[in-house]
């Protein structure tokens, strides 16, 4: 054990470095600046507070080695700092002294004067942390604080013009979050030889892969799965597993800036975090699966500039592109530029070729991923590769990102033209975009009464995105006349933190007419060919602020509009609906049945040629072929006495168009029979066909007049149509014989100067003459001689005939069927025959039911009629009066079972009584009523 006695720094140092375990080195008073590293077990002594260790910041005494005393020594910093003055490695706490565990050391390694070092180290943080740097002169950290939860990458720089030559550096890096200070303790040493030795032997080094050699850029290469993959085709886990960098001799070193996602060997030894080694020629490196190797290398065949792609600052826009161009040597090149950090994109992909001496550039941008960078700034070494054949060259990324929380960018608001009065609720949007790191999260509001916020409230905006909120335009007119407005103040935007003004801009231009389709086309849908053409209305309304005035015309002329022009005199008013009867001129040739066809466009052109705009209706037409219209007749088969031949009836249809018809006849009764065919008939032409009495009918008909209401059935027309059938079916005849049984005189019209007559045929089949006894039985029927009653003799085997024809007294007749079953009675000997009469009278005159029948009048009082329309045709009638009388009023129409009164009045007369029976006389078309009127009247005294 030997006693050192020590006055200087120098001694110290020396002693430090040759003492042997238990010697005692003792200090004479005096200041000695550290930092002191002891590895030996030795014990400090020295002489209480007049011996001094110190040091500016960082820790003063660094123990490496057990079983070490500090003795009666002041230690202490010059600058105010909370870090421990005195730490130790593992299991080697000093006697004498508190000292605190160095737990987390960063090896420097063996660094070199004159050359500066670039380390990376990832930190991991919970809260905003601020990070400082002491005991390590000229050195700096970068970010200086971390605001974001989780792990970060911060960069130590020792600036190589601070170092000197066999000094030993000893520092820590002070960690301070809200709740707690860490440390991280760095220490190394600096070569005593002179750099210049080192120079001279200098050589060029790169790692290999089996075909690629890859050069860091001048300030390092960082190794992370991405890289990686580009490097070897390994899918390596993402993180950072080491950083290459070269010192200016042309060493180069390995680092660790944090535990790696997988083992990092060196010559097959696992290297741990924050160690910075020195890589040797033919050293093996292997990273994940990638196997490199030391070599000495040639310079490559290419050279990138710059070298270092610096993005400006990253705060409220995307920073610019940068261009990376790479300059060609001698040879041709082939390659290409890959990034990677994800928040790089590379233009063009793919490779390109140089040929010699020539250049290239790549357009380098920013993506979406930097969104997901923290705040500070982003140094990439070896961000960007540049891959050719066989080698790889990196080059680095610096990017400062300084991103506020939030920057909301408003632009002021357009809402165009709105015309004065033309109902337009417009919806705009209003695009918000945050440029911020953070949402958004406000409300918006409308500082004027016509524009509403559309959009519920609260609205959101996400970091780095637009949101759109949107407004409604609902004008009131009468608080918005015609103008431009441009309002600075219209749209309020409020968060939190204050409110953002957005100016909204209108202009309101004079009002004008808008016609609008309520109808939205001229439908023709079912129109037949030979058929009257049809008309349709349309419908058009003004929603506009002004009158509309103009012309209605049909682009292709196939239907007549009504009105074709509307005039000033007679606008369409703002909010009127105008009808516009179209009609339909005419149908194309050859239309396809059953298909909608527009045939023409109807356009409304604006009387005021400034207004272009015209409103087009489509004229749609569809042509069907619909069944035509059919008429039957009845069926009369003439009489035939039982047991000879029958006769055959004929069955007339009649086809009343408009289509040609195509149908067939069933017969509804097993009495007769119908051909078994379709028949055809064109429009306006008829058709007769036969029908026969089968054997059924011979054997069940009665004697007599047999009638067969809806015998047969017409098929093929619009309408069902049914007839009947009539058969005549009479006794073998003996003696007298009445061949007609009925009169049938059918649709009679009382306006007709001429009435009809039928035939009454009486037949005698005996050898002697017969008499018969005539008695007309009904007063509308007479014959010849107007005799009601008279005798008729009829020669023996012969037939006479007479004609019954109808008097006037038909005329009197109630309208509707009349049938009356004893009109002509005809008696023979023991025989009498009954002829019936039957016939349809039309309603032809006025029906009138007057009351009263008759009126007395005794002086100026006023009596009145009642007349009573009782028929069912709408009937105008004039009151005839006496000259001595007044009715009033002198003519009436009355609708069907309606009734109107008149006043019969005197106009002047005598005194006395008399009566005349047509005074007043109410005179319809073919009618007249007679009224009786008597008048009492005294004489005065």
């Amino acid at each position: 054990m030997a006693n050192m006695q020590v006055a200087s720094l120098a001694e110290l140092r020396e002693a430090l470095r040759t003492a042997a375990s238990g010697d005692i080195i003792d200090l004479a008073p005096g200041e000695y600046q550290g930092p002191i590293l002891i590895d030996t077990a030795v014990t400090l002594r020295g002489r209480d507070r007049q011996t001094v260790l110190w040091r500016r910041g960082g820790p003063v005494v660094y123990v490496r080695t057990p079983g070490v005393r500090l003795d009666k020594l002041l230690i202490e910093r010059t600058i105010q700092s909370q870090g421990p003055l005195v730490i130790h490695a593992a299991n080697c706490t000093p006697i004498g002294r508190e000292s605190r565990l160095l737990d987390a050391l960063i090896n420097l390694g063996e660094l070199i004067p004159g050359s500066t070092v670039s380390l990376p180290l990832e930190i991991e943080v919970a809260a905003h942390t601020e990070i400082s740097v002491s005991g390590l002169h000229g050195a700096q950290i970068t970010p200086s604080a971390f605001e974001d939860k989780g792990k970060h990458l911060a960069w130590l720089t020792l600036d190589g013009s601070t170092l000197s030559r066999g000094e030993v550096l000893l520092g820590e890096l002070a960690i301070r979050d809200p709740n707690a200070t860490r440390y991280l303790w760095l220490a190394g040493s600096v070569s005593d030889p002179a750099p210049a030795t080192l120079l001279t032997t200098a050589r060029n080094f790169c790692l290999a892969t089996k075909k690629t050699r890859l050069y860091p850029s001048p300030r390092g290469l960082m190794l992370d799965g991405a890289q990686l993959a580009v490097l070897d085709g390994v899918k390596a886990a993402p993180g950072i597993y080491a950083y290459v960098q070269h010192d200016p001799s042309g060493a180069l070193f390995l680092y660790l800036p944090s535990e790696p996602p997988a083992p990092v060997t060196l010559n097959g030894q696992t290297l741990t975090r924050w160690n910075r080694v020195q890589l040797h020629e033919k050293d093996t490196l292997k990273i994940a699966g990638a196997t490199f190797t030391v070599q000495a290398a040639d310079p490559p065949p290419i050279s990138v500039e710059p070298v270092v792609l610096t993005f400006a600052d990253f705060a409220e826009q995307f920073p610019d592109p940068v261009t990376l161009t790479v300059h060609n040597g001698k040879t041709a090149w082939k390659g290409h530029v890959s990034a990677a950090v994800p928040w790089l994109s590379v233009a063009p992909e793919g490779d390109l070729r140089l040929p010699a001496q020539r250049s290239s550039a790549w357009t380098i941008s920013l993506n979406s991923d930097v969104l997901a960078l923290p705040d500070g700034v982003h140094e990439v070494f070896g961000g960007l590769l540049v891959v050719g054949s066989n080698h790889m060259i990196g080059a680095d990324v610096r990017l400062a990102v300084h991103r506020p929380a939030v920057v909301l960018q408003i632009a002021p608001v357009d809402l165009g033209a709105l015309e004065w009065g033309w109902p337009a609720e417009r919806i705009s949007d209003v695009v918000i975009g945050n440029f911020g790191r953070d949402s958004w999260t406000g409300t918006v509001r409308s500082t004027v009464s016509w524009l509403n916020i559309v959009t519920p409230m609260p609205f959101t905006c996400g970091s780095w995105s637009e949101g759109i909120v949107q407004v409604q335009a609902v004008p009131n007119w009468d608080v918005l006349p015609v103008g431009t407005y441009d309002l600075p103040n219209a749209l309020i935007f409020t968060d939190p933190h204050g409110e953002q003004a957005v100016s909204i801009k209108l202009q309101v231009t004079p009002p004008q007419p808008h016609l609008v389709a309520v109808t939205h086309a001229a439908l023709f849908d079912t129109v037949e060919r030979n058929a009257p053409l049809p008309d349709t209305p349309i419908a058009v309304r003004n929603e506009g602020g002004a009158a509309w005035t103009g012309t209605i015309r049909a682009v292709n002329s196939w239907v007549r509009l009504s009105p074709a022009e509307i005039t000033a005199e007679d606008p369409i008013l703002p909010g009127a609906t105008a009808e516009i009867e179209v009609h339909l001129l005419d149908v194309p040739a050859e239309l396809a049945l059953d298909t909608p066809v527009i045939i023409d466009e109807i356009r409304f052109e604006n009387a005021d040629s400034t207004l272009t705009t015209t409103l087009p209706i489509d004229v749609q037409l569809t042509v069907v072929e619909l069944p035509p219209y059919l008429v039957a007749n009845p069926i009369t088969f003439v009489p035939f006495i039982k047991g000879d031949s029958p006769p055959e009836g004929v069955l007339r249809i009649h086809n009343n168009g408009p289509a040609r018809w195509r149908g067939t006849i069933t017969a509804n009764t097993s009495l007769l029979t119908v051909p078994d065919n379709v028949f055809t008939c064109e429009p306006g032409d008829s058709i007769e066909l036969p029908v026969t009495l089968n054997s059924t009918a011979l054997e069940v008909l009665k004697t007599g007049l047999t009638h067969l209401d809806d015998a047969l059935s017409v098929h093929g027309g619009r309408e069902p149509i049914t007839t009947s059938a009539s058969i005549d079916l009479r006794d073998p005849i003996w003696e007298l014989h009445l061949d007609t049984l009925t009169l049938n005189y059918g649709q009679i019209d009382g306006v007709l100067p001429e009435l009809p007559s039928q035939i009454v045929r009486l037949v005698n089949a005996g050898p002697a003459i017969g008499t018969a006894r005539v008695e007309i039985c009904v007063p509308w029927l007479s014959v010849a001689s107007n005799a009601r009653l008279f005798d008729i003799d009829v020669p023996g085997n012969s037939v006479i005939e007479f004609a019954v024809t109808l008097n006037e007294e038909v005329r009197r007749l109630a309208p509707g069927t009349i049938v009356e079953d004893r009109a002509v009675v005809i008696t023979g000997r023991e025989q009498q025959m009954i002829v019936r009469a039957l016939l349809v009278m039309n309603e032809w005159s006025p029906l009138l039911v007057v009351t009263p029948e008759k009126l007395t009048l005794t002086g100026d009082t006023a009596q009145t009629l009642t007349i009573r329309n009782t028929g069912k045709r709408i009937w105008t009638v004039q009151a005839s009066a006496a000259a001595w009388l007044t009715a009033t009023p002198s003519e009436i129409t009355l609708d069907p079972g309606q009734a109107a009164t008149i006043e019969v009045k005197l106009a002047s007369v005598p005194p006395g009584q008399f009566s005349d029976p047509r005074a007043v006389v109410i005179v319809g078309s073919g009618r007249e009523v007679e009224i009786e009127v008597g008048v009492r009247i005294a004489e005065q005294a």
